[in-house]
């Protein structure tokens, strides 16, 4: 159920040297009629949810119900091995970023992924209720090792991203589910987060240009724009730069604009990157990352690069996007009928 983001994956993967994944799968939960020997041999997991204390003013989710909470245990599975070039493991970190960027714009890329995600699919993975009381019983499960993961979902959220389109989360240490044993988790606290999706109203933001000056999201009403909040210490984050490149020059025009937002601690990062590695499309300066409240706390961004395609009415069209679907997204927009002509 939760699509993670690729290119951190396969960031950490060559960073190591090794596949790296998480969970998505759509196995169902065993049925009750499922055989006595079966269920002799499956565990259970116990625990409770707990909200936190006080509600922030920033907070825009209303009040929250823990009967609407969804507890999420995904299994492990066996990760396909990434076509590392020999001597891989001797390279530099840069040496391994530049290959990376290389790789994901070839078809190996694509049949990787898509190996990836097949062997997701074949993963445990079970959905288990809350109680008003925040407590949860998980039985049947199929014994491995599991990661625990618990949300109170958007109403409208993508059931292939609830862990960020949710009002509150909880990730919890992974757990050993054995045969006929029950693992007591305790309390896990959620912590709370806004979360807009599409139809939503873009929250406005103000950035500073390295120019000097500043725009706002309000500039670009009557435009689609796609907004990338990235860093430069974002691995990921640059490994989608060509990406981002690539689209812009093929859409970037009257009807489509795109802007990065760094979210360094200094604006000398971005700018110095940008200097060096110039780009096509706009840039500005929001501040450092958890204390830019006004805009990464208002859109919820919990992880980097967050890729947002916002409409002519400054209504949130798509979210989450990255390679071949940000490529689709902006596509659609721009041979729609909506912007500038």
């Amino acid at each position: 159920m939760m699509k993670w983001k690729t290119s951190l994956a396969l960031f950490a993967a060559v960073t190591v040297g090794q596949a790296t994944g998480y969970a998505q799968a759509e196995d169902e939960a065993p049925a009750d009629e499922a055989p006595a020997q079966e269920q002799e041999q499956a565990g259970s997991v116990v625990g409770k949810l707990v909200l936190p204390g006080e509600t922030p003013d920033w907070f825009r989710g209303g009040e929250l119900d823990l009967s609407k909470a969804v507890v999420l245990l995904e299994g492990n599975f066996e990760r396909p091995a990434l076509p590392l070039p020999e001597g891989f493991a001797d390279w530099s970190r840069e040496e391994k970023i530049a290959w990376q960027k290389e790789f994901m714009q070839t078809q190996a890329y694509k049949d990787y992924m898509a190996e990836l995600e097949e062997a997701r699919s074949q993963r445990p993975r079970f959905e288990v209720p809350v109680n008003a009381d925040g407590t949860f019983k998980g039985e049947g499960l199929t014994p491995n090792k599991y990661y625990v993961s618990a949300v109170i979902p958007h109403k409208d959220a993508d059931p292939d991203r609830l862990l960020y389109q949710s009002w509150a989360s909880a990730r919890g240490k992974p757990i050993l589910v054995e045969a006929d044993g029950v693992v007591e988790i305790g309390e896990l606290s959620l912590r709370l987060k806004n979360v807009l999706v599409p139809g939503d109203q873009a929250p406005d933001w103000t950035a500073q240009t390295y120019d000097g000056g500043e725009m706002k999201l309000s500039d670009f009403r009557g435009k689609y724009v796609l907004v990338d909040f990235w860093a430069t210490w974002c691995g990921p984050c640059k490994a989608e730069i060509p990406n981002l490149e690539a689209v812009y020059k093929d859409y970037g025009g009257d009807k489509f604009e795109m802007v990065g937002l760094s979210l360094d601690r200094s604006i000398d990062l971005p700018k110095a990157f940008h200097d060096e590695n110039h780009s096509g499309y706009r840039h500005g300066y929001l501040g450092e990352w958890n204390k830019t409240e006004t805009t990464a706390r208002a859109y919820g961004v919990t992880g980097i690069p967050s890729i947002w395609l916002i409409g002519p009415d400054g209504k949130i069209v798509a979210r989450d996007l990255r390679g071949e679907a940000l490529r689709e997204a902006v596509k659609k927009a721009v041979d729609s009928k909506g912007g500038i002509n």
